[in-house]
Order: structure tokens, then sequence, then C-alpha cells
């Protein structure tokens, strides 16, 4: 889970935790968000990561799919 305060937004916090999430899993990473989350969409999307599909959660609320996958060769 990735959430920060509303207080502590745009300082770069999320940047470093989805930076330090792509060193643990560096060729692909895939989250759920609320669909009507417009912010965490756009950070997501600002940072690669592709809409894979639009759905319902386990308590029937509108998600959205995402995943990021490295265009890097591995070393």
């Amino acid at each position: 889970c990735l959430y920060i305060h509303p207080d502590h937004q745009g300082q770069g916090i999320g940047r470093a935790l989805l930076a330090h999430a792509r060193t643990l899993s560096p060729q692909r990473i895939w989250l759920y968000t609320m669909a009507d989350n417009t912010r965490a969409r756009a950070f997501y999307e600002k940072y690669g990561f592709k809409l894979m599909a639009l759905g319902h959660n386990a308590e029937g609320l509108p998600d959205a799919s995402y995943e990021f996958i490295s265009t890097e060769s591995k070393p």
C-alpha cells in the first residue's frame, strides 16, 4: 500500500517510495487504486504506469488496475 497524507503530498515522498519499490521489483510492478482517485492515477501515469483495466474491488467499488513494465534490459 502506498498512501501519503495530504499534508505531505507534493514533497517527493511518493516518488521516493515508488523508486524504492522499483529497486525491489525492477522489471514489473502492478497495483490497484480507486477509479475516482484522480490524483493517484495521474501520479502513477506520470511515472510510467499504464492503465490495464477498470473493474471493481472486493467491496464492489470501482477500481483501476495499473502496471509498470521496465523497458530496460536486464543486466
